[in-house]
């Protein structure tokens, strides 16, 4: 335990020094992002440790070339903070992370941001309550409207839309995730699934809004479920936020690190809160065959890059996302030991989850993605072997024979552990410690 912490704290010094070669800078990094994964050390120990790295990550001036490494590894740390649900530091810390570019270099930083990380955390203390590895932080710079005295028992409910009952974002955000909350959160909680026709009924409860009913809600339907004396959620998930509605929403859920991110800078006076998106329950997780390699694409046609180029070299299975009912698709995953996710965005800017990841990680497989696309740096990070610097043709062409050559190797091997810890982090557990955390916040 000595020497491997030891280790992890001599290369968090080495690397902001800058002053190596690109070969050995490189080698460094990796062997820390490795360290850091694998380390085992007490909650308090690793919460600050990762901390105090965060923080002299952002205060160490750095110069244009070193962006990447010193980006993934803050990603890294952001994505361990994330998972005990230091919500608002990371913001603070991403923020920060924004503001030192200008142009292509970086800049120094004034005190002033530190001052902020100061404040976050104080306040987020603040609030006075812990979980069992210490604070447990949400966006808490933005206050919570004032409540009623905690109930005995508290109410959580779902509100979905009947005509959109079968739908992929109401099966997994509204009814995957009641019953998620109705599995694993211990204590006094009544969970609820509700039509949006019978919200009469539903008082005194936190009402999470599935994107749909969302789309369609007028302020005097929100109002009527806040003087029955309710707590509004908004789960816009990767539809446009509709800002009209802003008055009578009480928190907005975020179901990517990403939408985090921006939702807290869009309504820096709402409690924002990460609920992560999931695989499909309904997956078994089984193992995926491991004598031969096939790469696989699930989703819909119309949002695939390169489908027609690469006929023969991807299956492609089409799944509607409007037809969640309909599960034949999934009897084919154990088929594929690697999944193609490179999508045409187009004209789509939305905050979109990381789902084909977490489809990928669920099955036991490893995915062909864009750095850039959703979750992608926070989950993976840059050393993921199969990750693409680029969606150009060429480099996902190259990237496809790299993983047919580097199948069943170190390479692959690797990438499935990161895929291990993916999974983890979108597993029901995880996700109802996020739940859990919401409550708390809300009580």
């Amino acid at each position: 335990m000595t020497r491997h912490l030891f280790t992890f704290l001599l290369l968090l010094t080495i690397v902001p020094i800058g002053h190596l070669s690109k070969g050995l800078r490189r080698r460094i990094v990796r062997a820390t992002i490795t360290r850091y994964r694998r380390l085992r050390l007490p909650a308090r120990v690793e919460l600050f440790l990762v901390r105090t790295a965060c923080i002299g990550y952002l205060l160490v001036p750095l110069p244009a070339r070193f962006r990447r490494e010193i980006d993934d590894q803050v990603s890294a740390m952001c994505l361990y903070l994330l998972d005990r649900n230091e919500y608002g530091f990371v913001t603070a810390v991403v923020e920060t992370l924004k503001l030192r570019r200008i142009g292509n270099e970086f800049v120094t930083l004034g005190s002033d941001k530190m001052t902020r990380i100061r404040l976050e955390r104080s306040r987020s203390k603040g609030s006075g309550s812990t979980d069992a590895v210490g604070s447990v932080y949400a966006n808490t710079r933005h206050d919570v409207p004032s409540r009623r005295p905690r109930r005995a028992t508290q109410r959580l409910a779902w509100i979905y839309s009947e005509d959109v009952a079968s739908g992929g974002s109401t099966v997994m955000r509204g009814r995957q995730l009641s019953d998620i909350a109705r599995l694993h959160l211990e204590g006094d909680v009544e969970v609820t699934y509700a039509n949006e026709l019978t919200t009469d009924s539903i008082t005194e409860s936190i009402v999470i809004l599935t994107k749909r009913v969302l789309n369609r809600i007028s302020l005097e339907g929100l109002n009527a479920l806040k003087s029955s004396g309710n707590i509004v959620c908004a789960d816009f998930v990767d539809n446009p936020i509709r800002n009209e509605l802003d008055g009578c929403i009480d928190v907005y859920v975020a179901s990517s690190i990403h939408q985090f991110i921006e939702l807290s800078k869009a309504h820096s006076n709402k409690l924002v809160h990460l609920i992560s998106h999931h695989a499909d329950l309904r997956i078994t997780g089984s193992m995926v065959r491991e004598d031969y390699c096939n790469i696989g694409y699930f989703g819909e046609m119309k949002n695939v890059l390169y489908g027609s180029q690469l006929g023969g070299v991807v299956d492609f299975c089409h799944v509607s996302t409007s037809k969640a009912d309909r599960t034949e698709w999934m009897q084919r995953l154990r088929h594929f030991s690697v999944h193609y996710a490179v999508r045409n965005l187009g004209s789509n800017v939305a905050c979109k989850p990381f789902v084909k990841d977490f489809t990928a990680a669920r099955c036991h497989a490893n995915i062909i993605v864009p750095l850039d696309e959703s979750d992608a740096r926070y989950y993976l990070g840059s050393d993921y072997p199969y990750i693409l610097k680029d969606d150009s043709l060429n480099s996902v062409l190259e990237m496809i024979d790299y993983v047919k050559d580097s199948f069943g190797g170190p390479d692959w091997n690797r990438g499935l552990e990161i895929m291990q810890s993916v999974r983890k982090r979108c597993s029901p557990t995880q996700i109802a410690s996020e739940l859990r955390a919401l409550l708390v916040q809300l009580s």
